[in-house]
C-alpha cells in the first residue's frame, strides 16, 4: 500500500475511533491500545527506507491526535478519574506500539544507524512532549 494511502487510512481509523467514543463514551477509549497499534503496524509494516524518519513522525502524530479526539470529544464525565483511565489506556496502546515500531524498524533493509536511531527517537519525544504540554487536555470540560 502506498505510504500516502495508508497515512490517509490511519488517519480515517483515528477519526472513527474518537467519533465512536463521543455516541458511545468507554467504547473508543477501550479500543485506543488497537487502534493505537493499528496505526503504527499500518505506517511502519513494508516501507522503503527512505521513508523510516516520516512513518515514524506520522505515527506519533496521529496517536497524538486520537488522544486529542478522545479527550475532547469522549462522551462522558471529564474529570480527573475518566483522565486517569483514558491515559491509562493510552499508555496500555503506546508501549506495545512502540515495540512494534522498534521491531520492525530494526528490520528494515537498507537503513543506515543513523535512520533507525532517529526513526526510534522520533516518536518518545514528540509522544512525551504531547503529554507534558497536554496532559490535561479535557480536563474539566463542559
Amino acid at each position: 500500500m502506498p505510504f500516502p494511502l495508508a497515512l490517509l487510512l490511519a488517519l480515517a481509523i483515528a477519526f472513527a475511533n474518537a467519533y465512536a467514543d463521543h455516541y458511545s463514551a468507554p467504547i473508543g477509549i477501550v479500543l485506543s491500545p488497537l487502534v493505537i497499534i493499528g496505526i503504527t503496524a499500518l505506517l511502519h509494516t513494508g516501507r522503503h527506507p527512505r521513508l523510516l524518519l516520516p512513518a515514524a513522525l506520522g505515527t506519533a502524530l496521529l496517536i497524538c491526535l486520537h488522544d486529542a479526539g478522545i479527550k475532547l470529544y469522549g462522551g462522558g464525565a471529564h474529570d480527573a478519574e475518566g483522565q486517569g483511565f483514558i491515559t491509562l489506556f493510552f499508555l496500555a496502546g503506546v508501549l506495545p506500539a512502540y515495540t512494534l515500531q522498534a521491531g520492525l524498524v530494526r528490520r528494515t533493509p537498507g537503513t543506515s544507524a543513523r535512520q533507525r536511531h532517529w526513526a526510534l527517537w522520533a516518536g518518545p519525544l514528540l509522544v512525551g512532549s504531547y503529554l507534558l504540554l497536554f496532559g490535561s487536555l479535557g480536563l474539566g470540560r463542559l
